[in-house]
């Protein structure tokens, strides 16, 4: 797969992301929140660290299900995607 078509795939992924965090509970709000406290420990400057922290919200995606999980990509992982990235979601 091309950076074309993975950016495509990104993008989609994305605004799908967005568009499941609107219909989450206050529940499901509150648990991301937890979520997202345990992710700010993760120290993400070095690549292998990064990986880590892939790894591990995909692991938040099978245990706390999909809504939980898009909140998390919404409200932590997006704020630091490259701007000229953000622009095409």
């Amino acid at each position: 797969m091309g950076k074309k078509a993975k950016d495509k795939h990104l993008a989609r992924f994305m605004r799908q992301c967005i568009e499941s965090a609107k219909q989450a509970t206050e529940w499901q709000q509150a648990e991301a929140e937890q979520v997202i406290k345990e992710l700010k420990l993760i120290d993400r400057s070095s690549l292998k660290m990064k990986q880590v922290l892939s790894h591990r919200i995909e692991q938040i995606f099978q245990e706390h299900g999909s809504i939980v999980g898009s909140i998390i990509m919404v409200e932590y992982v997006l704020p630091d995607v490259d701007p000229s990235f953000a622009r095409k979601i």
